[in-house]
């Protein structure tokens, strides 16, 4: 950035740094003793839908803003990962969750809630070194021994599966010994310490780069502000590598590389080094955190504002901001001029009457080659436009130059803007001019036209659309009016139609579709049917009848948002909920002027008010009243994981299990405040209301049911409801019961139809005097045998083999050697427990005893002779099973 551009910019940022260092910073830390798996978090990352991924030294955490559910090796079900040391949690290109191990690769499928392995190394490949995706469909995958590329195919299911592209096993050793990847815009570079190769994807041919690095390259990372720029971070500090110029950093020096990229926060990317967090604007580098008492190694955002920082041996650390989703520029002046962003994230403003231009390239400074610009815009594929004094229409990128014929000397140019990438329209205060950009052809309307009293009826002309039929709309002082362009005869065709006639038209913003208006008047908000000719005025709680509406801007979901006279509002034209922002949020001002509002192709919006412009992302300042949706984080059946999916999936127990269900919604803020309400229809019709995230049910009778959960809002309006359906399955010896009855009924019944003949004939040849037949009674042994229980059996070989840390349920089955639902039902009927449960109750038992009877034994100690071989998962297990950690038990219990 140069000139007016890094003087505004770093004006901006110096604001925000003070604003959030005036403000009271908050860190909440997260150990073992608040269920995360290990307190070294190697990895930290979030996923779409807002969940908190933390690879440890021991295991893998998932934190829902309220509790943690830890995931290791060697568990049965699907919470199985492939080793207890996660090496990275990665996301790619549609926020998938991607676990790397040395031995292989798993991806989250949230589908089943379970964790699916995609890929696993081989003696011939050896281990896992690193993985990039491409951005291209492309996951790359670098070995001890050489490196492959994969396409990753997507069903329509969402399931995931690796397609070979090509392999590569040639490389030196020193390429890929601890090498590391990075990829940007198709180029691939491997880096191994002070050195690295770039990448020939089609010939793979190797080529040495970056010869002249300080000390040892940790990572590389894409600058995330301008293309073709990067950073090279190593031992001795960072390196930043532009297009034009490059940058040093000493103070950004780091001791770890793999996991510690630098996440965007709000506007700004936020760079970890070692114990401090330091803030790129895009130009300058400024010390965003003091030092903190532990070093980062690794960090992510989320979506409410925080920063989460996995450290070594310091568990993980959610570091709070206040709200600030709006960064306000120009602060205090009136800001009556558009500001746009390009592909390439520079940021260009026009102002006053002679429409300043604050731009990132000297070629586009305003007095570049002598000359001044009177306008200056985007077409559709993000590229400037430039009209100058001369009535010269100028595109910088492919250095082409219009002349305009029909713009003159005494045309103040008020407006300037491209509906496509080809058509241009200059709105001047004495005509409106229309100009083919690929053929030159221009069309001019004013006073001495053939349109003149068009041209009068329309003297101000505020905005310009176009539908998907190539009709033109104009927003004017007087109503909404529309234009057919005819370029082969050079003439436009005026629409008699005038909407809204007497009203002035601030803003006009077409749907996805093409097929519908938004207009924003001086007095109303209003949507007009193309197709159907149709007009309505929009009228909500936030927008009211006589709303000013100065400007409307759809953003990429559809959503409206319009600068209004009263603040900013937001309007979902599915749902017709509409939400509203004042002073009281973060903005300069509560009045925003006519057309001063554009939106990037990264979603960012910007309008101006009467005491400066705003620039947000939509989706960073989520109104709390908006519904949201709850979801199904855990089903457990008598302590133990159940294979489920999402919505419409089945969870199948037995009549007297213990049916227990975990809701989530993560909101890391006030995680604790959740309103949901519940329903088991076939048991219950009336909804519920839950005081807790959790849901249990012990002994449903045997049926299938349909359980929905739905959240509320601030305003007590449910959310869509999430559905798990239930089927409870009969006991078997119910079923072998009801069996028996049924042929004892159908026994009886043929023994009657056999039995009365047979008396009635007997009774016939007693009264004929004969004699009845004698039957011998049957003689036998009369001996009981007694089988051992099938509990006690398990309790034994569990006071056998519990101190042995990897002895579990696994090995219990293969010595009785009985399926695990027959141990199951057997130690539920028997003892009303399972054996895992009995396992673990055992182990804890025997910590007690050493807690209290052996004071010279160390916690540690202590945690391996109960039979872990982890004494942080030690303590974990111990807090959840008796309330305290083991150090407090010893405490209240020796005195």
């Amino acid at each position: 950035m140069t000139g007016m551009d890094k003087l505004r910019f770093g004006i901006l940022m110096a604001c925000v740094c003070v604003f959030l260092q005036g403000q009271a910073q908050r860190l909440d830390n997260y150990t073992v003793e608040n269920g995360l798996a290990q307190s070294f978090v190697n990895t930290v990352a979030q996923d779409s839908e807002g969940f908190i991924w933390a690879g440890t030294q021991n295991g893998l955490s998932c934190f829902d803003g309220a509790q943690f559910k830890n995931y290791r090796s060697g568990q049965v079900g699907t919470d199985n990962i492939l080793d207890n040391k996660v090496k990275r949690v990665a996301k790619d290109q549609r926020g998938g969750i991607w676990l790397i191990f040395n031995m292989g690769l798993q991806r989250w499928d949230a589908t089943t809630n379970s964790f699916i392995t995609v890929y696993e190394a081989s003696p011939e490949t050896g281990d896992i070194t690193d993985i990039c995706f491409d951005g291209e469909n492309g996951l790359w995958i670098l070995h001890e021994k050489g490196i492959r590329c994969y396409d990753i195919q997507r069903s329509q299911h969402a399931s995931v599966s690796l397609v070979w592209r090509y392999d590569h096993w040639d490389l030196p050793s020193e390429y890929i010994r601890k090498g590391r990847l990075f990829c940007q815009n198709g180029h691939l570079i491997i880096y191994n310490r002070n050195k690295a190769w770039a990448c020939n994807d089609k010939k793979f041919e190797w080529t040495r780069v970056l010869s002249d690095i300080v000390g040892d390259i940790l990572i590389i990372w894409p600058d995330p502000f301008a293309k073709d720029t990067y950073w090279i971070q190593t031992t001795k500090g960072a390196k930043y590598v532009g297009a034009e110029s490059t940058k040093w950093f000493p103070e950004i020096q780091h001791s770890w590389g793999l996991n510690n990229l630098p996440v965007m926060f709000g506007l700004s990317c936020i760079i970890p080094s070692r114990n401090r967090l330091f803030i790129w604007d895009g130009s300058s580098l400024k010390l965003f955190s003091e030092d903190f008492p532990f070093e980062i190694l690794s960090v992510c955002s989320d979506a409410q504002k925080g920063l989460w920082l996995g450290t070594n041996a310091k568990g993980l650390y959610r570091y709070y901001f206040p709200e600030y989703a709006f960064q306000v520029y120009n602060a205090g002046e009136v800001v009556n001029f558009p500001v746009l962003k390009d592909n390439n994230n520079q940021i260009v403003a026009q102002s006053g009457d002679m429409c300043r231009p604050i731009v990132a390239e000297k070629a586009l400074d305003r007095t570049a080659n002598g000359k001044k610009y009177k306008a200056i815009t985007l077409d559709a594929k993000g590229d400037y436009w430039l009209l100058d004094c001369n009535a010269q229409l100028t595109h910088p990128a492919s250095n082409r130059a219009i002349q305009l014929r029909n713009l003159k000397p005494n045309d103040r140019v008020q407006r300037m803007a491209f509906l496509d990438d080809w058509v241009a329209f200059i709105i001047a205060n004495n005509a409106f001019i229309a100009c083919n950009t690929r053929t030159g052809n221009e069309i001019r309307i004013d006073n001495e036209s053939s349109n003149r009293n068009f041209f009068t009826q329309t003297f101000n002309v505020h905005i310009v659309k176009s539908d998907k039929t190539g009709k033109v709309w104009l927003a004017t002082s007087t109503g909404l009016m529309s234009l057919v362009f005819d370029w082969t005869n050079n003439k436009s065709v005026i629409d008699t139609l005038n909407i809204l006639q007497g009203k002035e038209i601030y803003a006009v913003e077409m749907d996805k579709g093409g097929n519908q208006l938004w207009i924003g008047t001086n007095s109303g908000f209003y949507n007009y049917n193309i197709e159907g000719k149709t007009l309505i005025k929009v009228v909500t709680d936030q927008i009211g009848h006589d709303e000013v509406i100065y400007c409307l801007q759809n953003d990429h979901n559809g959503h409206l948002w319009m600068g209004t006279n009263s603040g900013l509002k937001k309007y979902d034209p599915v749902s017709k909920q509409s939400f509203w922002w004042t002073v009281s949020d973060g903005l300069p001002a509560n009045e925003f002027n006519k057309g001063t509002v554009s939106i990037s192709a990264d979603g960012e919006i910007f309008m101006g008010t009467v005491r400066g412009g705003i620039r947000f992302y939509p989706q960073a300042i989520e109104k709390s009243s908006e519904r949201k949706n709850t979801r199904i984080a855990q089903v457990l059946i008598n302590g133990l994981t159940s294979v489920w999916g999402k919505e419409g999936s089945e969870v199948v127990c037995q009549e007297g299990d213990n049916l227990y269900i975990q809701f989530s919604l993560p909101d890391f803020n006030a995680g604790t405040k959740r309103h949901i309400r519940y329903r088991l229809i076939n048991n219950d019709e009336e909804w519920s209301n839950l005081e807790t995230s959790s849901l249990s049910f012990a002994s449903l009778a045997a049926g299938t049911y349909q359980l929905e959960a739905s959240l509320a809002n601030e305003k007590n309006e449910w959310g869509t409801p999430v559905e798990i359906r239930i089927r409870v399955k009969m006991f078997w010896w119910k079923k072998v019961l009801i069996g028996a009855l049924i042929l004892l009924t159908i026994a009886g019944f043929v023994g009657m139809r056999w039995y009365y003949p047979r008396k009635k004939t007997a009774e016939t040849l007693n009264a004929a005097g004969a004699e009845e037949p004698m039957v011998p009674a049957l003689a036998g042994d009369d001996q009981e045998f007694q089988a051992p229980l099938v509990s006690d059996i398990v309790a034994e070989l569990i006071e056998e083999n519990f101190m042995h840390s990897d002895y579990g349920l696994p090995d219990i089955l293969q010595k009785l050697k009985i399926s695990k639902a027959h141990l199951h039902r057997k130690m539920i009927a028997e003892k009303g427990m399972t054996a895992v449960i009995m396992l673990k109750n055992r182990r804890m038992q025997a910590a007690e005893h050493l807690l209290i009877h052996k004071p010279d034994m160390t916690i540690s100690e202590i945690a391996y002779s109960s039979g872990f071989n982890d004494p942080n998962y030690f303590s974990t297990v111990f807090s959840s099973f008796y309330g305290m950690s083991p150090t407090v038990f010893r405490q209240k219990n020796t005195g």
